[in-house]
């Protein structure tokens, strides 16, 4: 980690995008998990708390949301935004006097599904609405301010959608509300700014090393090099082991730091240089060109909704030609044309068939 501004602060708060146990992958969904001596690297990290708001922590089961948290907790870790019931869910973590964290997942949304949001007796995440955060501030002291982590937005884009923009808007309209810190898009993107308050859409990528993944779509460990014939810079099932591999837009991402005597955000760009997770800061003209892109993105964000809603929908519209694109290629790569055939048949009868319940059945096609 070669960050001065990560080296230096006096608390360092992460988004942990998976649970941390010994369980079996849920099925029929991408999954991430972690084995439990990946808590070392956090400790190595010097990580103060993270945030579990995401729609990965549950993807060992209902029962490892609590076993992430335990062993967390055992390591001198801290954690907000999920938890066994909703109550330990919506708990704050205090960073400071007059200054707390907490965390919340988007959980109606089509970029974000199978999201667990938990209850007043079963495990899950803290869900994000207005009205949800108008509650849990209620619960603080009239003179205790919050930032707020976010997981929202849609995957592999670099505009917000309008529903999160107008959100950040209200929830920064709010006195309680110092900030937003947001994830889930896997790029930065930009910010707006209310006063001395930020709500930053997302940071991007902080530190998320490439990966193989065994079929379905599950993440593999332990995999000897020679195992590994096929990569990928793609999320999506397969039928032999494979390597995810980020693009270079999605090793960039900010550290967003915050003063809390002078109630001041600032940020560093920074870029994940290996598939083994060595972060530095970004330099020279690679650093100009990360903030003449948050300032392009910012100004976007803050032009008429109609002007987002074209950015963003060009945006989806290039992304999904060329990520299906990729993905078939690919496919085609493993698999030979026999078994191209025979997938595309079968996903365009899920595709038209009411009756199919299309996700299920093309992962117990991959299954097979």
């Amino acid at each position: 980690m070669n960050s001065s501004t990560y080296h230096d602060a006096d608390l360092r708060i992460a988004n942990l995008e998976h649970p941390i146990g010994i369980g079996e992958p849920i099925e029929q969904k991408s999954t991430l998990h972690a084995p439990p001596d990946a808590i070392e690297y956090l400790k190595e990290l010097r990580v103060d708390a993270v945030c579990l708001a995401n729609n990965h922590v549950q993807d060992l089961g209902s029962d490892a949301i609590g076993e992430t948290i335990t062993r967390l907790q055992a390591a001198g870790i801290d954690c907000f935004g999920a938890g066994c019931s909703i109550r330990e869910a919506s708990e704050p973590y205090r960073v400071a006097d007059g200054l707390v964290l907490l965390g919340y997942c988007a959980y109606d949304s089509p970029s974000l599904n199978k999201i667990q949001v938990a209850t007043d007796e079963t495990p899950g995440v803290n869900p994000l609405s207005e009205q949800k955060v108008k509650d849990d501030l209620r619960k603080l002291d009239s003179d205790t301010q919050a930032i707020l982590f976010v997981h929202w937005g849609i995957e592999n884009t670099w505009i917000p959608p309008n529903d999160c923009i107008q959100l950040a808007h209200n929830l920064l309209d709010l006195p309680q509300v110092a900030g937003i810190i947001g994830g889930h898009p896997h790029r930065i993107q930009g910010y707006t700014a209310q006063g001395a308050n930020r709500a930053y859409f997302s940071l991007g990528n902080f530190l998320f090393p490439d990966f193989d993944m065994q079929p379905p779509v599950s993440v593999a460990y332990q995999t000897a090099e020679d195992e590994v014939c096929y990569k990928t810079k793609r999320y999506h099932p397969v039928t032999k082991i494979t390597r995810k591999r980020w693009s270079a837009a999605a090793r960039t991402s900010l550290l967003v730091s915050y003063d809390a005597q002078q109630q001041a955000f600032d940020h560093t760009p920074v870029y994940q240089t290996t598939g083994r997770g060595d972060v530095q800061e970004v330099t020279g003209v690679k650093n100009h060109l990360v903030h003449d892109w948050l300032s392009v993105s910012s100004w976007v964000i803050e032009r008429h909704p109609l002007l987002r809603r074209f950015a963003l929908g060009a945006n989806l519209l290039v992304y999904n030609l060329w990520n299906v694109l990729g993905i078939l290629l690919f496919l085609l790569k493993q698999n030979g044309v026999r078994w191209m055939v025979k997938f595309l048949r079968t996903a365009i009868r899920a595709k038209i068939d009411s009756d199919i319940d299309a996700n299920k059945r093309l992962y117990e096609f991959f299954s097979d």
